[in-house]
């Protein structure tokens, strides 16, 4: 009876041997594995044939044993250390899905996915999601990395959590795309919603997962670690525990939340010295809506409620706005913070 062992060596091709002492067939792909990026690899042993795919796409094949003269025992996986013997053969990563199948397949019948990087409640660590509160609203960016474009995603496929719930905010009849540079790296990330009750998310869960579709109908999955916590918990301010921990050690602006938003929305700065601060409201003409700071105030992590109206206390329309942020250090005039984000009202 052969065994099958399927590995990677250190230079980052995949490695695949069947063997039956002293009988043994080996192949090895020819695609080297990158650092810190997601595979699809596929391993195929049929009518004498066997056969190595990346992401679906045939990488190597090579004459095996006949299919007639051999069965799989058992597939063994090293991860994250040496094998037995001491050779190279080991695997340092994650591993997200493994599948046996007694039957070849071929390419169009594997379920390929684009890994994405996703980020669970943007700027928040660790990602706590309170699975009491059934109404609660989880943001989900899809962040833009050197290797892929967020603004390829069809938002309208993407679902999130083990029952597929969909975004929350919709325009007539569709659901609002909402971009916006989330990790302050100068590049647009795509942000959606979702109710709490909608995604199946569970106490005790510690991961959650979005599954879409590019425009081009590329399938893509991104994961990401989060912290259920039952019922309310009441958080004292981290300067009554440590009076250090309080005071930020850059100027920041952080997307407000949530967004899009009907008729409030929060939004949280950060001042590392005392500060002349104005933060204020702009349309989409670049127009002034509302001023909500304009003072002085002392270095700390900072927020601040926008209900939706302007400075003459009337409700705004529907549409996309802009806060803006200027604070200049009191005592070196010199060192000064301007930025601004974009935020979408949907009444």
């Amino acid at each position: 009876m052969y065994d099958v062992y399927l590995t990677l060596t250190n230079d980052g091709r995949i490695h695949c041997n069947i063997q039956n002492e002293p009988v043994s067939y080996t192949l090895i792909s020819r695609t080297r594995l990158n650092l810190h990026t997601w595979y699809h690899v596929a391993f195929t042993c049929d009518e004498s044939v066997m056969k190595i795919y990346v992401n679906g796409i045939l990488d190597t094949a090579r004459a095996g044993p006949e299919s007639h003269d051999w069965s799989i025992n058992y597939i063994t996986t090293s991860i994250g250390s040496n094998t037995a013997d001491g050779s190279d053969w080991a695997f340092n990563g994650i591993i997200d899905e493994l599948r046996i199948s007694n039957k070849a397949r071929v390419a169009s019948e594997f379920n390929v996915r684009r890994h994405v990087t996703i980020d669970i409640k943007p700027g928040s660590y660790p990602n706590s999601i309170n699975c009491s509160n059934l109404n609660g609203i989880i943001p989900v960016a899809i962040l833009t990395t050197p290797d892929f474009d967020a603004s390829r995603i069809d938002h309208t496929t993407v679902t999130f959590g083990p029952t597929k719930a969909k975004e929350i905010h919709y325009s007539n009849g569709l659901p609002i795309r909402h971009e916006e540079d989330v990790d302050g790296d100068g590049d647009m990330d795509l942000v959606l919603h979702f109710k709490f009750s909608d995604t199946g998310i569970v106490c005790g869960d510690s991961t959650a997962t979005l599954l879409g579709e590019t425009y081009s109908g590329e399938k893509i999955l991104g994961s990401d670690n989060i912290r259920t916590i039952e019922g309310a918990r009441k958080i004292l301010p981290s300067r009554v525990q440590n009076p250090l921990s309080a005071i930020p050690k850059a100027f920041t602006l952080n997307p407000n939340y949530p967004n899009p938003f009907n008729p409030t929305t929060a939004i949280r700065y950060q001042i590392p010295v005392n500060s002349n601060v104005t933060l204020k409201i702009f349309n989409i003409l670049g127009q002034e809506i509302k001023t909500l700071i304009n003072e002085m105030q002392n270095a700390g992590d900072k927020s601040v409620e926008w209900n939706s109206t302007n400075n003459s206390r009337a409700s705004v329309a529907s549409g996309v706005y802009f806060y803006r942020l200027e604070a200049v250090d009191v005592r070196n005039p010199t060192n000064r913070f301007i930025k601004a984000r974009k935020m979408v009202l949907v009444r």
